[in-house]
């Protein structure tokens, strides 16, 4: 009985010590695997990056054409010479018009409502709804990628396409971390030629442009054309500013746009990732400058699109022009995948008014056959 014991002992302990070597096996497999897969994303990463570069003087004298076209020299001035600005949120600090949005000439304030309106000012669109880009070798794999995911998103969500450049087209966006003026800004819209969209790196102080998809989304937003979601001219039936907590000398950031050449027929949104945060140009970042009407309303979201963010770039692109197949496509798009759009006047969501919009267009379609 002892020999019988012992050798059922032996047994036993020579298939834990392999079940243990097969575990072990397992996990410097999975290690090995997880490694592996490590390298093939950083090799992707490293080998999406454009080849074609841009001289580095070109560069500066594009940011001096920002600089020398922009309405709000003066802001610069202010916030490059005082300690409590230089603290203030990265789309606030570049100090152009409404702090990111670079080129503003006067009399632009009236291109469209939330967009410019392309049916007035044509040469502001991206041709063929196709946009070449560059960017700047400088980004580390980890900022170059949430880059490459927020033009990629955009491309997914619209009918707009994104290419990199291929050192020939003569429009293109480059996007690079400007450091004087630093921040998150862009042009609005289509200019000609090559045109920057800044974003900053982040430092020891703050990620800058870099917490996530937002910023990124939200500059890119600006170079295809759409402007602050507050600078709407009926934003005073939403949103109150509160004029005593805003800097001195940055109310102007706060007017809105003409009502002239109303571009889009959308409902106010509290959700848009083109809104302006509770303390943007705060004195001092704790007291709200801007007041939601709406109770519990929340602004100045950086995540990523809204539902009606979705939808307005795909009218202003004409995305919803063409089949009631790429139509239902972007409507349910943006449906699914946007943040739910909120807003004071109306309580439906974006999916509620839109498809209703459909099953309208679809019934009178069945009446005519």
């Amino acid at each position: 009985m002892k020999g019988i014991s012992s050798t059922t002992t032996a047994v036993a302990q020579r298939n834990q010590e392999e079940s243990g070597e097969q575990k072990l096996e397992e996990e410097r497999s999975s290690m090995m695997t997880g490694f592996v897969m490590f390298i093939v994303g950083l090799v992707m990463i490293m080998g999406t990056h454009s080849r074609v570069t841009i001289p580095r003087d070109s560069i500066k004298e594009l940011i001096q054409k920002a600089l020398v076209e922009s309405m709000a020299q003066k802001q610069r001035d202010l916030i490059q010479g005082d300690k409590e600005l230089m603290e203030q949120d990265p789309e606030v600090m570049p100090g152009f018009f409404q702090g990111d949005m670079a080129g503003m000439f006067d009399g632009e304030d009236d291109l469209g409502r939330v967009g410019i309106n392309f049916k007035q000012f044509p040469n502001r669109k991206w041709p063929n709804n196709t946009v070449h880009y560059l960017i700047s070798d400088l980004y580390v794999p980890e900022e170059y990628q949430i880059i490459k995911t927020a033009i990629d998103m955009l491309g997914f969500f619209t009918c707009i396409t994104f290419k990199e450049w291929d050192g020939d087209k003569p429009d293109y966006l480059i996007i690079w971390p400007v450091q004087k003026p630093n921040g998150c800004w862009s042009y609005v819209g289509r200019l000609g030629g090559p045109q920057i969209v800044s974003l900053q790196k982040p430092d020891k102080k703050s990620p800058q442009c870099f917490a996530g998809l937002g910023r990124p989304l939200h500059e890119i937003m600006h170079a295809l054309g759409v402007y602050h979601e507050q600078s709407r001219p009926d934003r005073d039936k939403f949103i109150s500013v509160t004029k005593t907590n805003v800097l001195t000398g940055f109310i102007n950031n706060f007017d809105k746009l003409a009502s002239t050449n109303v571009s889009l027929p959308f409902h106010y949104d509290y959700n848009s990732i083109m809104h302006y945060g509770t303390n943007f140009f705060s004195k001092n970042r704790k007291n709200p400058t801007l007041v939601p009407k709406e109770k519990g309303a929340k602004i100045g979201q950086r995540i990523t699109l809204s539902q009606l963010d979705c939808l307005k770039l795909n009218s202003m692109y004409g995305c919803l022009d063409d089949e009631a197949f790429d139509k239902r496509k972007y409507y349910t798009i943006c449906d699914f995948l946007g943040l739910e759009s909120t807003h004071a006047s109306v309580h439906k969501t974006a999916s509620e008014e839109f498809y209703c919009d459909i099953r309208l267009n679809q019934d009178y379609s069945n009446r005519r056959r």
